[in-house]
């Protein structure tokens, strides 16, 4: 008699990451493949072999879903500099654990002021006198942001002649040759004689300019006042110098005896008065920086800004350091708001499925293999987990657990990529983080063939030809097909592809 054997049919729809595929007719010859049958008699089974011959569950793994940790921190202190060139840094807390990077920063920063300031460039005038002759001479000053050169003041003797002399003024830019800044040419913002008496002693002239200077007109943000003796060869005046001396601020002195400039190694006694053009700029008039980038103007504030990068942070020391420049001198600010998001994206999940013996739903379990530590105490103004899962899965049976405590602080949004976010929040550590929701089985038929007739009992001896209808077009997933021996032989699978 011809033994008969019927195949078990279990078919299951897993949707997974980045796979596709679009084929919707399976077609397989079970011949090497196929497991071979134990030695027994089925004569016993061969009227109750059909193929609806199944036994309970299906189960099974999925790909890895992805995982992301959020961690914000949110700091309204007001932080107060009085002097950005005496202080200017601060420092909050980064999560301690590895895989952390900032995804978003706020930082605002308000209150900016910045006075007038006069750079001393030599203050002391004990040694002798330097004659002017006949070279033309120059010394340097820095201007690091559009601003008026109020005034400036140079140290003057009179003439060593018997009448009043003239000493001409004007301010030059700069020029950097590749090896030093020298004088380039007359701005024609100033010209300028001023009288030197014969009865002056290291006295000090004030000439009051009162231009407006730029250093995008000059190279390396520095000027150049040039000076000479307009009363050659009548009256030779001097000025005073000093070879380090008492001096804040560098500056550079040349002399041109004939057609070049020559460097000389002391500083004219002389100081420069600049202003901006308001001394409540926006951050962007004194290119106010913070870890090298540009804080942004406040549309909305007079002297105050935002701080928002595009690059992306990390650290391993659990701090994040902040510090704040601008392209003025003595700069005072407040730091009225800090805002971090930090976010953690190497995190991967279990997926695991169960397939109740209905068939008509699929069971999902999405969970953390070690729990989850990687949330720093530190940082607790909105910490959240986000689950990225299929968009298939039913919306309305998603549920997500803290061991046995459910989280219903649930946000939950398409990605419209195939994929749904779902987002926990006032999440924390937790030893047993997990999600559950359900699927509908996309399977609606499987029929069987032999000769490309239909027919659900087939011999062992017999290549059966499988046909999957789905109710949905499947665009993006896995098949499985797996054929199992009768539950009344021995319920073991038999193949599997």
């Amino acid at each position: 008699m011809k033994k008969k054997l019927l195949a078990r049919i279990s078919l299951s729809l897993i949707f997974l990451f980045i796979i596709s595929f679009s084929t919707i007719y399976i077609n397989n010859e079970f011949i090497d493949n196929r497991i071979p049958l134990s030695e027994k008699s089925f004569d016993n089974f061969e009227n109750g072999l059909i193929s609806s011959d199944y036994s309970s569950n299906i189960e099974g793994s999925g790909e890895k879903l992805n995982i992301t940790l959020h961690q914000s921190l949110v700091n309204l202190s007001n932080l107060e500099f009085s002097n950005l060139d005496l202080s200017n840094s601060f420092t909050e807390p980064f999560p301690m654990f590895s895989g952390y990077n900032t995804s978003f920063i706020n930082i605002t920063v308000s209150n900016i002021n910045a006075p007038n300031k006069t750079l001393d460039l030599e203050k002391d005038t004990d040694d002798v006198p330097i004659s002017y002759g006949s070279p033309t001479y120059a010394f340097s000053f820095d201007v690091l942001s559009n601003a008026t050169l109020k005034e400036f003041e140079v140290c003057l003797t009179g003439s060593s002649g018997s009448a009043d002399a003239g000493v001409g003024f004007q301010v030059w830019n700069a020029t950097w040759t590749g090896s030093a800044i020298l004088p380039d040419s007359n701005t024609g913002l100033l010209s300028h004689t001023e009288t030197v008496y014969t009865t002056d002693n290291k006295a000090w002239h004030k000439i009051s300019p009162n231009i407006d200077l730029s250093p995008s007109e000059t190279d390396n943000d520095t000027f150049f006042i040039v000076m000479w003796n307009t009363n050659i060869p009548t009256s030779y005046p001097e000025f005073n110098a000093k070879n380090d001396g008492a001096g804040e601020f560098e500056s550079l002195v040349y002399y041109m005896p004939v057609l070049t400039w020559i460097s000389r190694s002391y500083e004219i006694c002389a100081n420069v008065s600049l202003t901006l053009f308001d001394n409540t700029p926006k951050p962007t008039e004194i290119n106010m920086q913070i870890n090298n980038s540009v804080v942004d103007d406040d549309l909305n504030g007079e002297n105050s800004g935002y701080w928002t990068p595009s690059e992306v942070y990390s650290s391993s020391t659990g701090e994040f350091n902040f510090s704040i420049t601008a392209d003025w001198w003595d700069v005072s600010c407040n730091v009225s708001k800090v805002l971090i998001n930090y976010t953690k994206t190497d995190i991967k999940a279990n997926n695991d499925f169960i397939i109740p013996a209905s068939g008509q739903d699929i069971q999902w379990n999405v969970s953390i293999a070690d729990g989850l530590s990687f949330f720093d105490s530190r940082i607790n103004n909105y910490n959240t987990i986000n689950f990225t899962i299929p968009e298939i899965w039913q919306e309305t049976t998603i549920k997500v657990f803290n061991d046995t405590s459910e989280n219903t602080d649930l946000v939950k949004w398409l990605l419209g990529n195939g994929y749904r976010e779902v987002q926990v929040l006032n999440a924390g550590n937790g030893t047993n983080w997990y999600l559950t929701a359900n699927s509908t089985n996309l399977l609606s038929a499987v029929d069987s063939y032999v000769d490309g007739i239909y027919t659900n009992v087939a011999n062992y001896s017999d290549t059966v030809d499988f046909n999957a209808t789905f109710s949905t077009s499947i665009t993006n997933g896995k098949i499985n097909l797996s054929i199992y021996n009768p539950q009344k032989i021995d319920d073991k699978l038999n193949y599997s592809r």
